[in-house]
């Protein structure tokens, strides 16, 4: 029996399936794989929460360990064992996130059918690329991560409060360092227990134009990742392990 139950929530294109396979290959020797609901090698691996909702299939219940594609807090009542949380997230610089998005989708067939003839950001028109950071942001936006319910900014800075460790998806080396002084389970990470890094050629640099239209067009997501970055190094210093406590359900 564990007396923390670890949830990591996986954004979208932040380096989290490198973080994940670290976790799987330390928690699988001391978590029973029951407990846990976690994608071994591949997102693909086992089905999301939001998936097995939408198609009517029963939620695992009495996790001890939920790491996919949930939205903050939207499962957690339902299929968590009744534990406080330890939890954690990695975050990247918007722009860069978005970029990293957008050929991801491309490769993927993704893009909605009005962008598809427009894949090349060097040659796309302003208006098309003003609708591409909207369509992102929509889908895979920091605000719909954190408060996916009201989906306002102050409410999902807030949230930040309740993760122990916050990451950035380029310094796993520091993340995971943190992670080991804090976690609950004894358990110890480093970032060359990394297994498989997705790795894909850096594109051309975008246009003046193209990054003025996406840091307005992006002005949520920087808000929640500015304070991210101030609340990841308050709380890379000091433990608050009482101040966790009184945050566990929230």
């Amino acid at each position: 029996m564990t007396d923390s139950a670890l949830v990591f929530t996986h954004i979208h294109k932040c380096s989290g399936s490198s973080l994940r396979r670290m976790l799987h290959a330390k928690y699988r020797a001391i978590f029973p794989a029951e407990r846990m609901h976690i994608p071994e090698i591949t997102c693909r691996d086992i089905d999301n929460l939001p998936m097995l909702e939408a198609r009517g299939e029963p939620l695992p219940r009495d996790l001890w360990l939920l790491a996919d594609h949930s939205p903050h807090g939207i499962y957690e009542e339902r299929v968590l064992a009744s534990l406080p949380r330890f939890r954690i997230a990695l975050l990247r610089e918007p722009l860069d996130r978005l970029e990293s998005l957008y050929h991801f989708f491309v490769r993927a067939g993704f893009l909605p059918e009005e962008l598809k003839e427009f894949i090349d950001l060097e040659t796309m028109p302003e208006q098309v690329w003003e609708r591409l950071c909207q369509h992102f942001l929509e889908l895979s936006g920091y605000v719909r991560w954190f408060d996916p319910v009201g989906q306002d900014v102050s409410a999902a800075v807030d949230r930040l409060l309740a993760y122990d460790v916050l990451g950035r998806h380029d310094d796993l080396a520091d993340f995971c360092s943190r992670f080991s002084d804090r976690n609950p389970h004894g358990v110890r990470l480093s970032a060359t227990d990394v297994l498989h890094v997705n790795a894909t050629a850096r594109p051309a640099p975008l246009s003046r134009v193209q990054q003025e239209i996406a840091y307005e067009a992006l002005a949520t997501d920087y808000a929640i990742w500015e304070h991210a970055q101030v609340q990841r190094a308050l709380r890379g210093n000091t433990p608050d392990a009482a101040a966790r406590g009184a945050r566990d359900h929230r």
